[in-house]
């Protein structure tokens, strides 16, 4: 069964279009299906991450792995490209979130989704409203964009890339 996956993207060390295309290729590489990429956003590191701003997107995957395995992928691309296992503040090469799965809600101690701080921040809500505005969070009777509109977080400082029509 295919599925489709919300993945969110931050990365504020180095060449940071550089590490987005990095990150691209390991998809590639380890057969994760891109369907969209939401577009580039700079972003002020929040929660006292060290490092430069963020550059953040979302990208819409489709995948046949189950949550849990998916999330496994995610963190051996996160290893190869040289983002430490534990974060607490450092800088990231590249983060990368489950922030959906399908319409699933999951609790476990390593895994929750959709991602408990979606509504807080603006950096993923954005990207994500460039794909998918009128849907709903799972749960919830409030679409994304209305969540986007109720958020109290400004870290987005400006536009990197577009969203393609």
């Amino acid at each position: 069964m295919i599925n489709c996956v919300y993945v969110a993207f931050g990365t504020n060390v180095g060449d940071r279009v550089k590490n987005f295309g990095d990150v691209m290729k390991e998809f590639g590489v380890r057969g994760i299906h891109m369907k969209r990429i939401a577009g580039l956003y700079a972003s002020s590191p929040m929660d006292g991450v060290q490092g430069l701003m963020f550059l953040n997107t979302v990208i819409e995957c489709n995948t046949d792995l189950t949550p849990r395995k998916f999330l496994e992928q995610l963190q051996r691309i996160e290893n190869a490209l040289g983002s430490p296992t534990v974060k607490n503040g450092a800088e990231r090469t590249c983060d990368l979130d489950i922030v959906l799965f399908k319409q699933q809600t999951i609790s476990l101690p390593d895994l929750e989704i959709p991602h408990p701080r979606l509504i807080e921040r603006d950096f993923v809500l954005k990207p994500l409203c460039d794909l998918i505005p009128d849907e709903y969070l799972p749960g919830t009777t409030l679409t994304f964009a209305e969540l986007l509109e109720r958020c109290e977080l400004n870290s987005i400082v400006h536009t990197v890339v577009r969203k393609a029509k």
